[in-house]
């Protein structure tokens, strides 16, 4: 009878956790041809920046939750096909409106260069894009998207691509475009108030459960003033510290059960650590006097 106990009591708490989703904006709305939108090719080259209020992604969103991927909600094709070089990168700001200047906000590349090739949706469903490194929201500030793509020669032909979009309290998305210029490197210079795309994000909650529970993991001191003390059942094989901005600082593949992780050089503040034990992954805070 105690197997059977201990059997279900491991089934019950000892669990992976897995990707859920928030979608902001559900309007039906479609951008206007020619409109700056992120599936852009009017023009063969753009940049583009969207603004995301903490209000917006507090609705189901906890502190040091891990966005993992993006998708838009694709109403009509382009005729270029594949969008050289789209890169997504996103910060932490605290604009509250795209209508004056170019948010010029610290950011991380969370999707590396490739060629995107939109696909057309139903309304609801979204063509997602699967991020390289994931981003961690601090669950206070406004959150930066901003895309951009490489020139395409063959640019400028019917259809130009629109997304879904819902309206925004205050204008939420800017763009640059031009021809003949590589727009990454550029500043936005136009706002759009006909609406903001229609998004989802992927995402897991920030948790060390899953290793507390099957892993016996445990970390100390916390707050830390030089090392942290890091030890587990199994071999621990990566550690990672994040800064707020959701950049990778440090990583150490340790490949043994204890470890002490040097914080000695790093500034005062908040950080993530994240670890993956025997396949398992969890992300904690810790503070550094």
């Amino acid at each position: 009878m105690k197997r059977i106990t201990l059997l279900f009591a491991m089934l019950l708490f000892s669990f992976v956790s897995f990707s859920q989703s928030i979608v902001i904006g559900t309007s039906a709305d479609i951008t206007p041809i020619a409109f700056g939108q992120p599936t852009d090719s009017y023009n063969q080259s753009f940049k583009y920046q969207m603004l995301i209020t903490s209000t917006e992604l507090s609705v189901s969103l906890a502190p040091y939750t891990e966005l993992t991927a993006l998708g838009f909600s694709i109403a009509s094709d382009n005729a270029v096909g594949n969008l050289n070089g789209y890169t997504i990168k996103m910060g932490h700001t605290t604009t509250t409106e795209l209508a004056s200047i170019h948010d010029a906000s610290p950011t991380i590349v969370v999707k590396n260069p490739f060629n995107y090739n939109p696909v057309v949706t139903a309304p609801g469903v979204f063509d997602m894009i699967t991020f390289d490194t994931n981003f961690v929201w601090n669950g206070v500030d406004n959150v930066l998207v901003e895309i951009c793509k490489d020139i395409n020669t063959n640019a400028g032909l019917y259809p130009f691509g629109q997304v879904r979009v819902s309206p925004t309290a205050a204008p939420s998305t800017r763009y640059f475009r031009g021809d003949g210029i590589a727009a990454c490197g550029e500043d936005t210079n136009i706002s759009v108030d006909v609406g903001r795309p229609n998004m989802q994000f992927a995402y897991t909650t920030l948790s060390v459960d899953d290793l507390y529970l099957t892993e016996g993991f445990k970390f100390y001191p916390n707050p830390v003033n030089n090392v942290l003390n890091v030890s587990a059942k199994n071999t621990i094989e990566k550690l990672q510290i994040v800064n707020m901005l959701g950049q990778v600082i440090k990583t150490d593949s340790p490949n043994m059960n204890t470890y002490q992780l040097d914080f000695s050089s790093l500034s005062a503040g908040i950080y993530l650590v994240k670890v993956s034990v025997n396949n398992i992954e969890g992300t904690f805070r810790i503070v550094k006097k």
